[in-house]
């Protein structure tokens, strides 16, 4: 759940793809990874199933809409991708933040 830092009010909610899935292991503010000028956050779902068991996976959203922009999944079984999540900053100098 994202909270309002001005009233403390709710301002959207966030589930997992199945029950189980550890849905919020990591969350993490990622910097400006979709170039609008406004930060956005990641969280990850450590035993998501996306590409089979515990393969694991991480959502970014958009600070500013509060939208998904991106999903990345691991690749194999009990890869548990999304283990760690951190922004990197610019690693390859392209304007955007990277993950």
């Amino acid at each position: 759940m994202v909270f309002s830092g001005l009233s403390g009010l709710p301002l959207a909610s966030y589930v997992g793809v199945q029950s189980g899935d550890l849905f919020g292991f990591r969350v993490a503010a990622l910097g400006d990874v979709n170039g609008d000028l406004i930060p956005d956050f990641g969280v990850s779902a450590l035993g998501s199933g996306i590409n089979g068991v515990w393969s694991g996976a991480v959502w970014v959203y958009s600070g500013s809409t509060l939208s998904q922009l991106y999903v990345f999944a691991g690749y194999a079984v009990l890869d548990q991708f999304g283990r760690s999540l951190a922004a990197a900053g610019d690693v390859n100098a392209d304007g955007y933040d990277d993950i």
